[in-house]
């Protein structure tokens, strides 16, 4: 899954105007195809880089839906299907140690006194992703994507590099 076609949509006075609110909620998501698996493996070794999770298989054929299912139905019981589903994203300032950060809230760590601290090509697909709010700043959304989730799309797109991910996680 390639990343999302941005331009850069970057408006540093309307940011600026904001304070930086949704990089002080929770950090965006890196896309497979922004990082090499050296930079996954060195991100999460110096703690920069963390893998969040989708609880449960994000793909809609592994996701069932009935109530009454008792875990035998062909989606349930496929052999590939995930519990959950991690995907790459900066640490929060106020996350715990380790390559998994579970935290729901916090500041992203890439967030300096002026903004943030990458360039707008090096940023995670989910920050670029944002759409600037003029009338409101601060009241920013993600871009339409197909799953109207950006974590739910990022977990998505990391479904075929799991065995990658976990790999590097556990490497000291």
């Amino acid at each position: 899954m390639a990343g999302l076609p941005i331009l850069n949509n970057e408006d540093l006075e309307t940011c600026r105007r904001c304070g930086g609110q949704c990089c002080k909620t929770l950090p965006g998501a890196y896309l497979p195809d922004q990082l090499s698996e050296t930079q996954v493996r060195d991100g999460l070794a110096s703690g920069n880089l963390v893998l969040a999770w989708w609880d449960g298989d994000p793909r809609p054929e592994r996701t069932c839906f009935d109530a009454d299912c008792d875990g035998s139905c062909p989606r349930c019981t496929a052999s590939d299907k995930l519990r959950r589903a991690y995907y790459v994203r900066p640490r929060n300032a106020n996350s715990k140690p380790g390559p998994f950060d579970a935290s729901t809230q916090g500041a992203c760590l890439l967030l300096g006194p002026t903004g943030c601290t990458l360039s707008f090509d090096a940023r995670p697909s989910g920050c670029q992703n944002l759409l600037v709010n003029r009338a409101n700043p601060g009241d920013c959304h993600d871009y339409a994507v197909p799953t109207k989730s950006f974590k739910h799309f990022a977990a998505l797109a990391w479904v075929p590099h799991q065995e990658m991910l976990l790999r590097l996680a556990s490497q000291p």
